[in-house]
């Protein structure tokens, strides 16, 4: 249905109507009207990331460089019921025996060495053979 059809077919009390909204819509348009921002470079298509800064917040400066202050707030509210409760049991002794070191020789300098069991290597370097 065209516009013209539209029209034709409205009665007069609902062309005054339309008139009248149309009349007030175009009046709300002229008061806000958008602003323009003038161009810089015209074959730039990136923009600049703006980014507010809030209270509290420092962009580019380390945690640990600057004293943050500590949001959180203890209310005591986790973990205090009885499923989540602490069993008292008896700690049980160490039973397993201290590790004994072991000798390695060196496939370098073929100088021994006493290491950790776990660093046990087939073709054991020593460190100042790493060094060079």
């Amino acid at each position: 249905m065209s516009f013209d059809k539209f029209v034709k077919n409205l009665s007069e009390d609902q062309k005054k109507e339309l008139l009248m909204v149309l009349k007030e819509s175009t009046d709300t348009d002229n008061k806000v009207a958008p602003k323009l921002v003038p161009k810089i470079e015209d074959g730039s298509f990136t923009t600049s990331i703006q980014k507010k800064q809030t209270e509290g917040e420092t962009f580019g400066v380390p945690v640990t460089e600057m004293p943050r202050f500590n949001k959180f707030e203890d209310d005591g509210s986790d973990h205090k019921d009885k499923q989540n409760a602490t069993p008292d049991v008896e700690l049980t002794e160490r039973r397993r025996p201290p590790f004994k070191k072991i000798t390695q020789t060196c496939t370098r300098c073929d100088n021994t060495v006493e290491t950790h069991p776990q660093f046990y290597r087939e073709f054991y370097i020593c460190d100042r053979c790493l060094k060079k």
